[in-house]
């Protein structure tokens, strides 16, 4: 279900191409576990929100219902409700942070994969165009260097060919990619440190 998402997601977002290649911007690139992660955090940040605004009316109509039992006891009922409601958002929230690690670091908080500042030079070109694929990958536990390929990619996301890109230093890696048929194509980095927690760029 979250591959169809990620390419329905794709179709949409995806700008056009004008020749062989789409670079990828040169910041940070977030796996589509992170974009659901960061919507759902909106999500409950708007639920909160609300949940807050009915603490209050139902604090006003408990203020304003002395003398009235049924008032009170509705008022009453609100605030419950909504302290209630408010508790299952707080839990909702840790899980999704829990997961959201569990997902993109292994669980093992700190040795995360970082992928940024990823281009593709030049963005264009004819066939046989030689292009230069870079960007700059770090970890805590240690990047390991075999594990960073670059996927060329077709658009419906089958591989076309697979480019391991070598360390150059300051924690960047490169490789080259002749173009042998027109495009468009997309590029996907992954990586992984020493301790096999991966991480994927998705050109998006």
């Amino acid at each position: 279900m979250i591959k169809f998402l990620k390419k329905k997601i794709k179709e949409i977002i995806r700008p056009a191409m004008f020749a062989a290649v789409l670079p990828l911007e040169s910041v940070t690139v977030k796996p589509m576990a992170e974009i659901i992660a960061g919507l759902i955090g909106w999500l409950l940040a708007i639920v909160a929100g609300l949940a807050i605004l009915f603490l209050i009316i139902g604090g006003i109509r408990y203020t304003r219902s002395w003398g009235d039992s049924d008032e009170m006891e509705k008022a009453k009922k609100m605030v419950i409700y909504v302290v209630l409601g408010l508790v299952m958002i707080l839990v909702s929230y840790s899980i999704v942070i829990t997961l959201d690690d569990v997902i993109n670091n292994g669980g093992g908080g700190g040795g995360a994969v970082s992928i940024t500042n990823t281009s593709v030079t030049p963005i264009s070109g004819p066939i046989g165009t030689s292009f230069t694929i870079k960007a700059t990958i770090t970890a805590a536990a240690g990047v390991d260097n075999a594990t960073v390929i670059a996927h060329i990619q077709s658009p419906d996301e089958t591989d076309i060919i697979t480019i391991t890109l070598s360390p150059i230093g300051g924690g960047i890696y490169s490789g080259n990619w002749i173009a042998t048929a027109n495009g468009p194509y997309f590029v996907d980095i992954t990586a992984c440190d020493l301790s096999s927690n991966c991480k994927e760029a998705d050109n998006i």
